[in-house]
């Protein structure tokens, strides 16, 4: 079928405020996620499905190029080589989530931006990745995403605890001078 033929997404029935079941199809880098989001009655959860990409609210990993199928039989340029540390993002969250149930809490602002939680244990990916050292806070997309305050300081204290112990990413990390002005 073409695009326009589509039936329209079940994603639309899905609530954005409560946490929903998911499973993880695929992990594109350490902060996007491929999901299949449980859509079915509580009593039958598996019994509808719907797939979306899910970026990981306040966090940004390193990014791993995609070079994307080859247009007009041509053969694709090689893709870039990856950022520094994107290669590791990836391989924790894939071994962590991966095939695996999680919990997701779609952002109040919208959009594709989610918190994802393992669903047996509860730990919630983006502070694993900050506490790691594999990703950066982004505070726009704090900001952006309307997250509650408890989330927003657990992932500032995962970030200052690897910046502190100069963790990957962080590695050559130096702090502000005392006083010193920005440009």
């Amino acid at each position: 079928r073409r695009r326009s033929q589509r039936r329209p997404s079940t994603m639309a029935r899905v609530s954005r405020s409560a946490p929903r079941r998911a499973l993880v199809e695929h992990v594109r880098d350490g902060s996007t996620l491929r999901l299949l989001v449980f859509t079915g009655p509580d009593a039958r959860p598996h019994e509808a499905m719907a797939a979306c990409v899910v970026r990981l609210a306040g966090v940004r990993c390193p990014r791993v190029p995609f070079a994307g199928p080859p247009k007009d039989g041509a053969t694709p340029p090689p893709p870039a080589p990856p950022e520094p540390f994107a290669l590791q993002a990836k391989h924790f969250v894939e071994t962590r989530l991966l095939h695996r149930e999680v919990l997701v809490t779609f952002a109040a602002g919208g959009g594709d931006v989610g918190d994802v939680a393992h669903a047996a244990s509860g730990q919630r990916v983006a502070v694993a990745l900050l506490r790691e050292g594999l990703g950066k806070l982004d505070e726009r997309a704090v900001a952006a995403a309307a997250l509650d305050a408890g989330l927003a300081s657990t992932l500032r204290a995962a970030e200052a605890e690897a910046r502190k112990a100069r963790t990957r990413l962080w590695r050559s990390y130096a702090p502000p001078a005392a006083g010193a002005v920005r440009a």
